[in-house]
């Protein structure tokens, strides 16, 4: 995962959460998004500002109007690190700003223990009681105010034991997740989704698994592909059939004989 690839437009970043809110399993009707909602455009990125100008020197001004059209368009606020105090403070401003702009902001936190297992976007919180103080920080800073969680890319389709830790790291996992999920959802108006990887990595069925013990149930739903390079169409069917196995697996009609069969559903 890499927290530079934020430019990628919002409506690919949640094409999984909105398919999952046509499914009365999960509906909240206390937390939805109307049609028509303005998600908040942050201020323009510095470094792509000083590249636009100067491939306008260079005389390549249609490139340089496309890094414009990106910085003009809504997309999701990376919330990467930092103390308490430090992510407070960065969350209110953005709130602040969303609010001049009358917008829905979105939010991706990244901060997880041993995230990206170490790798290119290594880093993350030291362990479980910090992480939760920096979720808790993250939720007090929101309160009422309506904003979008996509919280934790790869968390969830990269466990520790996908890659070599160990079994109690997983678990730390989930109950990080969890209890972010339990901490964000407490607020009236934060709309929570979960991490489902993307179509070219985990079987639907497995996925399933690790959404619904990831919290998903206490979600709004899950998204896909948010800083990876995989088709619209490609994603649609893939989260289209992850919510359908969610559904199925937690339907009590016929006996309960399917309850928790994620493992029946096709890949």
């Amino acid at each position: 995962m890499n927290p530079a690839r934020s430019f990628r437009s919002l409506n690919a970043i949640v094409i999984g959460a909105a398919l999952l809110l046509a499914l009365p399993l999960f509906a909240q009707s206390d937390k939805t998004l109307a049609p028509n909602t303005r998600f908040f455009t942050p201020p323009p990125d510095q470094g792509a500002v000083q590249q636009a100008f100067s491939l306008i020197k260079s005389g390549q001004v249609k490139n340089a109007l496309l890094i414009a059209a990106m910085e003009v368009a809504p997309r999701a606020v990376w919330v990467t690190g930092g103390t308490p105090s430090q992510v407070r403070t960065s969350v209110k401003k953005t709130l602040s700003q969303a609010q001049m702009q009358r917008a829905v902001p979105v939010f991706v936190l990244y901060n997880i223990p041993n995230r990206d297992c170490g790798s290119y976007s290594a880093g993350g919180a030291q362990d479980t009681p910090t992480y939760e103080a920096w979720i808790d920080a993250v939720a007090g800073a929101i309160g009422n105010h309506k904003v979008v969680i996509l919280l934790e890319p790869d968390g969830l389709a990269l466990l520790p034991g996908d890659c070599g830790y160990t079994a109690q790291n997983t678990a730390d996992r989930f109950t990080q997740i969890n209890y972010a999920v339990t901490k964000l959802e407490a607020n009236p108006a934060t709309i929570v989704y979960l991490d489902a990887g993307h179509s070219a990595w985990h079987s639907v069925g497995d996925m399933a698994v690790r959404l619904v013990q990831g919290g998903l149930l206490q979600t709004q739903g899950f998204y896909s592909n948010p800083s990876n390079y995989r088709a619209t169409d490609y994603e649609t069917k893939f989260d289209t059939w992850i919510s359908k196995c969610i559904a199925f697996a937690n339907d009590p009609e016929e006996g309960g004989w399917r309850l928790g069969h994620y493992d029946w559903c096709a890949s």
